[in-house]
C-alpha cells in the first residue's frame, strides 16, 4: 500500500536511459530546479543515506530512504563529500511515512533523523548500519568474529517496542523520559536545528513522555522567567513522582512550585523491582524501557559468579553495579569507577546496602589508565570481569590497553555509538579477546543511534 500524503507514480521521473531521446526530461544524477535528482542507495552512520554528487562525490543525503529516487538540496560541500536534504520524492519508499514530528524533518531540529521512515524499517536500518561499521571501523577480524555467533546480529526493539510495531499504525511516540532544550531569544524553549546553533521553539515534543508534554513548560510563558536566553534546561518524567524541570534556579514542577530534588525510577529484574535514585537532572537512560533491557544484556554477557571480582568503569549512579554485587555477594567484590561527582553520590545512595557490606566500593575520578590501574589494586590485582559503559566517544585506546593487560578473563563492552564501539571492539580484539556475544538495541526510536552490549573473553 502507499504510504499517505506519498506522490503517485506518475509524477516519478525516469531513470537515465529511460525514456524517448531527446525527450528533455532530466535523468538521475543531474542537477534540476531546487537540487539534484539521485536515487539513493544505503543508509550510513548518522542518519543519512549514501548516493551520488554528479561529479563523482559521495553525497550524504537527510530525509531520504534507501531505493528512493528524490531531489536533494545541497547544504554542505566539501572537498571529497557532500551533504544534502532531501526536497522532494519522486518514487517513494514502501517504508515512508509522514514524519512523526514536523519541526525534526530535513530541513529541522536534530536529533529525530529518522522519523519518516516506518519503525519496523528503522530496525532494519540500523542492522545494515551496525553491520557496515562493524566491518570498515572494526575490521575484518572484528567482523568475522561476529559473523561466527551462534545468533546473527540483530538491532531489536525493547519488548514493549517490538510488540507496538506488530500494528502498523504504532509509531512509538512518547518514549523519552529525559530530554535536553535550549532556551532562544525570548526565551521560548526548543532544540537546535541540525548542525547549527539556531533554536527552533518546540511547543510539543512527540518522542516524549506524555507528562513532559502535559506539564506546559515548552509553551507556557508563566514558565520562562525560570531561564535566562541561551541557557541549556531539562525536563525528565521519573517513573515516581511528577514530571520537573531542572534549571540553574532548581527544580520546579509548576512555575511558582518546587519539585522533587531527587527522581526515582523502577528497574524489573529477576521478578522483582528495584528502585534507584538519582539527583533530579542527573544522568538516567532516555528510553523508560533502557534501565530493564541493558541490565538483561549486562547480567547475560558478564555472567557473575559468588565470589567473583568485577571492575566496572563509568559506572553513573549505580544501575549495573546493583545486579552485578548481588551475584557475586557475599564473598565477591565490585568495584567501580566514575568521573561524575554527582553521579558517585548518586551511586553511593542506590548502593547504600553493599557498601556498608563490603561487597561495593564506588571510586570517583577519570577513567584513565593510571586510575584502572589503581581501581584493580583494590581487588588485589584480580579481576575476573571488567564491565565499561563509556559516553559516545567510546573508551580510549589506551582505556582498553589497560584493560588489556590486567589478568581480567572477561570484558562485558555497552556502547552507545556504533563507530565509537567498534573501533573499541577492534583494539579489544588486538588486545588479545575475542567477540563471544553480542546484542543490539533500538533504544532511541527515530534517530540513528545503536546501543550494543560486546562481551568478549581471553583468547
Amino acid at each position: 500500500m502507499r504510504p499517505e500524503g506519498s506522490r503517485e507514480t506518475e509524477n516519478a521521473v525516469p531513470h537515465a536511459g529511460d525514456g524517448e531521446e531527446g525527450s528533455g526530461a532530466p535523468i538521475v544524477g543531474e542537477f534540476v530546479d531546487g537540487g539534484v535528482l539521485v536515487t539513493l542507495e544505503k543508509p550510513v552512520h548518522g542518519g543519512a543515506v549514501l548516493a551520488r554528487h554528479p561529479d563523482g562525490r559521495a553525497l550524504f543525503v537527510r530525509g531520504g530512504i534507501p531505493g528512493e529516487q528524490v531531489v536533494a538540496r545541497i547544504t554542505a560541500d566539501h572537498k571529497r563529500h557532500a551533504w544534502a536534504e532531501v526536497v522532494e520524492v519522486r518514487t517513494p519508499s514502501e517504508h515512508r511515512i509522514d514524519h512523526v514530528w514536523p519541526e525534526a524533518a530535513a530541513a529541522g531540529v536534530g536529533g529525530v533523523e529518522l522519523g519518516h521512515v516506518s519503525p519496523t524499517y528503522q530496525r532494519e536500518w540500523k542492522t545494515q548500519v551496525l553491520a557496515d561499521t562493524l566491518r570498515r571501523i572494526g575490521g575484518e577480524e572484528v567482523w568475522a568474529q561476529v559473523q561466527a555467533l551462534p545468533e546473527p546480529l540483530v538491532v531489536r526493539g525493547t519488548p514493549r517496542d517490538e510488540k507496538a510495531t506488530e500494528n502498523e499504525d504504532e509509531r512509538l511516540l512518547n518514549r523519552r523520559v529525559r530530554i535536553q532544550l535550549n532556551a532562544d531569544a525570548q526565551k521560548r524553549l526548543g532544540m537546535k536545528k541540525f548542525r547549527s546553533s539556531e533554536v527552533v521553539p518546540t511547543p510539543e515534543v512527540p518522542v516524549a513522555a506524555e507528562a513532559i508534554n502535559n506539564m506546559g513548560a515548552l509553551s507556557g510563558k508563566r514558565w520562562r522567567k525560570l531561564w535566562n536566553s541561551g541557557q541549556r534546561v531539562s525536563v525528565e518524567a521519573p517513573d515516581v513522582g511528577p514530571a520537573v524541570v531542572v534549571t540553574k534556579r532548581g527544580v520546579f514542577q509548576k512555575p511558582g512550585e518546587r519539585g522533587p530534588a531527587r527522581s526515582a525510577w523502577r528497574v524489573p529484574y529477576g521478578g522483582e523491582t528495584y528502585k534507584f535514585e538519582t539527583t533530579a537532572g542527573g544522568f538516567w537512560q532516555t528510553h523508560r524501557e533502557a534501565p530493564e533491557v541493558l541490565v538483561g544484556s549486562v547480567m547475560r554477557g558478564a555472567d557473575p559468579q559468588v565470589g567473583e571480582r568485577v571492575a566496572e568503569l563509568y559506572s553513573g549512579a549505580g544501575l549495573f553495579t546493583r545486579f552485578l554485587g548481588d551475584a557475586v555477594a557475599p564473598s565477591g567484590k565490585v568495584v567501580s569507577l566514575e568521573g561524575n561527582r554527582r553521579a558517585v553520590s548518586d551511586a553511593g545512595e542506590n548502593l547504600a546496602d553493599l557498601v556498608a557490606s563490603g561487597v561495593v566500593e564506588v571510586f570517583e575520578g577519570s577513567v584513565t589508565p593510571e586510575n584502572i590501574q589503581a581501581l584493580f589494586s583494590e581487588l588485589g590485582g584480580e579481576v575476573n570481569t571488567v564491565v565499561l559503559d563509556p559516553p559516545r566517544s567510546g573508551a580510549s585506546s589506551a582505556v582498553v590497553a589497560q584493560i588489556c593487560s590486567s589478568g581480567a578473563s572477561k570484558v562485558v563492552l555497552v556502547s552507545c555509538d556504533v563507530a565509537a564501539g567498534s573501533r573499541d571492539l577492534a583494539d579489544f580484539v588486538s588486545g588479545g579477546f575475542t567477540v563471544q556475544a553480542c546484542e543490539a538495541w533500538d533504544l532511541f526510536p527515530h534517530t540513528h543511534h545503536t546501543e550494543f552490549v560486546a562481551t568478549l573473553t581471553r583468547g
